[in-house]
């Protein structure tokens, strides 16, 4: 039977929740004009339905044996996503694929790790997708990252032991509050540890489309090949888990409720070694071959085989791009939540800004980060030193870069570095096409319960619909805590 328990974080009723779902939904039309606020993305529908459950206090934290779980979905809706056409490195994507490809005989894995009673399945998805990545360099880095600083700092409403999802986690990495080492932040601690020291800056994580069909796993399967373990979620349900064959098959949708992360697969692994479903085996063969976080003496070593034909599996990530502290000295950002919504005035393109003061240790700026919310985006980057407040485009126009980002997710794009004046306002300006989705900006927006933190401060994000009038967000009604989603990079040189 399956345990049923109250969360500790912040909670709210049935009447709030439904209050919260029309401010958000209908706050303004569809089409309005460019003085008026952009409409926002609704929320999505898995989001909806976890907050509902869990404003009656009925979300299932732990398996029915007892193991606990975690993962529940973001309130960004990703179900537009197309299809990956490329890759941001490597040439996996010019190979043919193997029929067997396990990253623990390549050494691209680090240990099985156990969550223990604590609902934090995300934090060790995470990291078990980050070290792999790190694992797969040219000259290989072996680490081990504290799961607990990631579910316990990431200033999100819920507790550590909670729950979370991928867009929590990635908000934590790049607003560099992290990762930590476990030895700096063991697991599980009960205290605060304070001066923990950040030893990466991850830079990118993939947002990869979902599957459509069961055998359509040719861009997980790269994305294993190129970046190592793949993040996901899906419903953990015990009597789908064969334990003699450490097989599992689950054959109805769902939003999740466990986070694992994707090391393999084995397109011959038997049907038959599945359990039966109404006295029928999965349609065909093959399993993706699956790191859990409940210990190594569960499952085969900690790993278990979860069928192509498993239908709730959802949400697959990439954690890579963890680069050296030393690279960049400063992060210029307003959005330590990161993307909770999206916004657009119902079209493809939308620009978006922030003005930032400059700092004398980071005398230069050498990358911009934002969140494309589709595959193949192509974008204009400008950055303006010595810009007047309130005006994104004013002063002096000193970096211009225009380009396509392949993948969805959040990104960093270098360029040759640019001087900026301390203590004189600079500005990032981006124009963002998202095809065939009409909310190309990334937002940080309270939602309650969820990412109740968000603020903001007037003269620090601008949109835009043509580049030329633009629009303090903070000056919408509704959007007093609101931020667009940007980030600069500063340097010494």
């Amino acid at each position: 039977m399956a345990v049923i328990r109250k969360l500790a974080g912040p909670r709210f009723g049935l009447c709030a929740l439904l209050v919260l779902m029309i401010a958000l939904f209908f706050v303004v039309p569809p089409f309005v004009r460019a003085a008026e606020a952009p409409r926002r993305a609704a929320l999505s529908p898995a989001f909806v339905t976890y907050m509902k459950a869990l404003g009656f206090s009925s979300v299932r934290t732990v398996s029915e044996s007892g193991h606990p779980l975690g993962y529940h979905p973001s309130p960004v809706n990703l179900s537009h996503l197309k299809p990956e056409t490329a890759f941001l490195s490597g040439a996996a994507s010019l190979q043919a694929l193997p029929a067997t490809y396990d990253l623990r005989t390549l050494d691209r894995v680090t240990s099985v790790k156990d969550q223990g009673e604590c609902g934090s399945c995300w934090a060790f998805a995470t990291f078990a997708s980050l070290e792999s990545w790190l694992k797969g360099r040219p000259t290989p880095q072996t680490w081990d990252f504290s799961e607990e600083d990631l579910a316990a700092n990431n200033g999100y409403d819920s507790g550590d032991c909670d729950g979370g999802d991928q867009f929590m986690a990635t908000a934590y990495l790049a607003n560099w509050s992290g990762p930590v080492t476990e030895s700096a932040v063991p697991y599980p601690h009960v205290a605060a540890t304070p001066g923990a020291v950040v030893k990466k800056h991850v830079q990118d994580v993939i947002f990869h489309p979902a599957r459509k069909r069961p055998l359509d796993n040719n861009t997980i399967k790269r994305a294993v090949m190129n970046y190592g373990a793949v993040f996901i979620g899906f419903e953990m349900q015990d009597d789908y888990y064969n334990s003699t064959n450490h097989a599992y098959w689950y054959n109805r949708k769902s939003d999740g409720n466990h986070a694992v992360a994707i090391v393999g697969w084995d397109d011959n692994f038997a049907r038959t070694k599945f359990n039966r479903i109404g006295k029928v085996y999965p349609a065909g063969n093959g399993a993706f071959i699956v790191k859990n976080s409940w210990g190594a003496e569960w499952g085969d070593g900690g790993y278990f085989y979860m069928s192509y034909y498993d239908k709730s599996l959802n949400s697959p990530v990439s954690f890579i791009q963890a680069q050296p502290t030393t690279k960049y000295t400063r992060e210029y950002a307003y959005d330590p939540l990161g993307w909770t919504s999206s916004a657009g005035w119902g079209g493809e393109t939308a620009w978006f800004s922030n003005i930032f003061t400059g700092s004398s240790d980071a005398p230069v700026v050498k990358a911009v980060g934002f969140y494309t919310p589709q595959v193949n985006c192509p974008y204009e980057i400008y950055v303006y030193n010595n810009v007047t407040s309130g005006e994104p485009v004013s002063g002096d126009l000193v970096q211009t870069v225009k380009a396509t980002m392949p993948t969805a997710g959040y990104h960093t794009v270098t360029f040759s570095p640019v001087p900026i004046t301390a203590n004189r306002k600079f500005s990032v300006v981006v124009k963002l096409t998202s095809p065939g989705y009409y909310y190309p900006v990334a937002i940080e927006m309270p939602i309650v319960g969820y990412s109740s933190a968000a603020n903001a401060d007037s003269g620090q994000s601008f949109m835009s619909t043509n580049g030329t009038d633009w629009t303090d967000v903070t000056t919408w009604r509704g959007w007093k805590r609101t931020n667009v989603c940007l980030k600069a990079f500063g340097a010494k040189q």
